[in-house]
């Protein structure tokens, strides 16, 4: 069964999975309840460009969004929706957001490389730039709402305090040998330090994904490992036995591989 409205910026839709497939939860919320979460994220997120533009993408690639709590929040490319953890704060919530409205958008826009189309360095690399894009951007939308007002306790993104301390030393050492430099590109100086160092801390294994504790070039290698065997051994059927379900399988298998990451 699925349930359609339109709140503020764009059609939400709160679809209850089988529980053949996901299980069911008494944390998810439903209609009603969900419709009034996703109103505080979106005042929130409208206070910031940096917000304004997730709720627009949301709308541009019809992303579904569910609350349940204790999930965390997480983007299903297969599905197209977003599950946003209920137990979290609005605040919270909208730095979550934004963080996975990057990886629909690498989905929708096609910047993530096909898996089995790249070897497994470039594949890791691809999705280890993803991940620190979508962390960088939840902290710069963080410090954008908190110039407008929005105070967040004790929420805070993935690596801030790495980002932070970039970003400051690298604005700090530009005023050091131009000291006419502009706000704006100071700035700019500070993201791009800012951006840098979160690349390097997952490159590092400095981060690790809260799910299987791994160090993020270890999950996405591991990813790609398993669709590639899944692969190995789908092509030599398809080869002896040429047809169009097995061609469809073999597809299913790269899908299904890219869409566990």
């Amino acid at each position: 069964m699925q349930f359609k409205r339109t709140i503020l910026f764009f059609n939400v839709a709160f679809i209850a999975i089988g529980f053949a497939y996901f299980g069911r939860s008494n944390d998810r919320l439903d209609e009603a309840e969900g419709a009034v979460r996703l109103g505080q994220i979106q005042l929130v997120l409208s206070q910031s460009e940096i917000g304004r533009a997730a709720l627009a993408q949301a709308e541009q690639y019809d992303v579904e969004i569910q609350f349940e709590a204790g999930q965390g929040t997480v983007y299903q490319s297969n599905y197209n929706t977003m599950t946003i953890d209920a137990a979290h704060s609005p605040e919270r919530a909208a730095l979550s957001f934004v963080h996975e409205m990057v990886h629909a958008q690498y989905h929708h826009e096609g910047i993530r490389p096909a898996m089995m189309a790249v070897g497994r360095e470039a594949y890791v690399e691809a999705r280890v730039l993803e991940e620190a894009e979508a962390v960088a951007l939840a902290i710069e939308a963080k410090m954008a709402l908190e110039a407008a007002g929005v105070e967040f306790g004790q929420a805070h993104p993935p690596l801030e305090d790495h980002y932070l301390a970039a970003h400051e030393a690298a604005k700090k050492a530009a005023v050091a040998r131009e000291r006419d430099i502009s706000q704006i590109e100071l700035a700019v100086i500070g993201q791009v330090a800012g951006r840098e160092r979160a690349v390097q801390a997952f490159a590092n294994g400095e981060l690790l994904t809260s799910h299987t504790m791994e160090t993020y070039p270890e999950y996405y290698g591991s990813c790609w490992d398993r669709t590639d065997m899944m692969v190995s051994l789908i092509i030599p059927v398809r080869e002896a036995v040429p047809g169009h379900s097995i061609d469809e399988l073999a597809d299913w298998a790269i899908g299904r591989g890219s869409d566990s990451c």
